[in-house]
């Protein structure tokens, strides 16, 4: 991902200059871009509950690969369902 300005508002409608601020979705393999995405400040408490959703469902996985790893031991890998190598 990247962050840029581009041309896109409507100058008039939106009260602002005529740019606005994208994240693009960069491929890594051959660099284009796949998908742009502008957001709005009302958009701002729907990206701080993922990321909220995000930490909780991470920290939470790597509880219960830690207690699979207890149990079964060392040898156990997550690849969603715990099965030993």
């Amino acid at each position: 991902m990247e962050i840029a300005i581009r041309e896109g508002w409507k100058q008039q409608d939106n009260n602002r200059f005529g740019e606005c601020m994208e994240i693009r979705f960069i491929n890594t393999t051959d660099g284009k871009i796949m998908f742009r995405y502008a957001p709005f400040l009302a958009d701002k408490g729907f990206w701080e509950d993922v990321f909220k959703k995000l930490e909780a469902y991470d920290s939470l996985h790597k509880q219960i690969f830690s207690l699979v790893k207890t149990i079964d031991g060392e040898g156990t890998i997550s690849m969603g369902s715990c099965k030993n190598e």
